[in-house]
């Protein structure tokens, strides 16, 4: 199993740092660049690649700590809670953002009347980028910080072993597996 974690580890670290690098470096020419910003096919992906920095320097940081030192960071309940809450809100929302970006291509370029006055933008590429990156912070905020959740903590494993909370409930874990 160390061996394992220790792999993990170095695989992890390998290829978290370009990525954040990659990240900062995408992002900046996105946001300094006018005629980039400006560009409505962009904006979806600025909201991806804020997401994905934030996502590897938070989550990804601590599961390379917890692959380090086989424990994880605390074992406070409100680190671990928010460790799966970021873990599973902002995952969930670079693939609806992700999935929301292909669709809007198309309307980008098949169907440019959809956007062509102020309030048919907001309603086709705003709203939809507020509610795909939003809904999933507000669904797992009500799961992770709401709904009650009896597991103990156990920091001999990722999250503290709060990842099933999400799914110890019936009926909310039906609907997180369907969604």
């Amino acid at each position: 199993m160390a061996v394992a974690l220790l792999v993990r580890f170095w695989l992890y670290l390998i290829f978290v740092i370009p990525s954040v690098v990659c990240s900062i470096f995408t992002l900046y020419y996105f946001l300094v660049d006018r005629t980039f910003r400006k560009v409505l096919s962009n904006h979806v992906l600025i909201l991806i690649l804020c997401l994905a920095l934030f996502y590897n320097i938070t989550d990804i940081m601590w599961l390379i700590d917890y692959y380090r030192n086989g424990v994880t960071f605390s074992s406070l309940r409100p680190f671990c809670l928010a460790w799966t809450y970021i873990d599973f809100a902002v995952f969930i929302s670079i693939t609806f953002l992700v999935a929301w970006a292909s669709i809007e291509r198309h309307i980008l370029i098949f169907h440019q009347n959809f956007i062509s006055t102020k309030t048919k933008r907001l309603v086709v590429h705003y709203l939809p980028m507020i509610i795909f990156g939003g809904y999933p912070f507000i669904y797992y905020f009500v799961i992770f910080f709401i709904l009650p959740c009896s597991l103990s903590i156990n920091n001999k494993k990722t999250r503290c072993g709060l990842t099933n909370c999400a799914y110890e409930n019936g009926s909310t874990g039906l609907y997180d597996a369907w969604h």
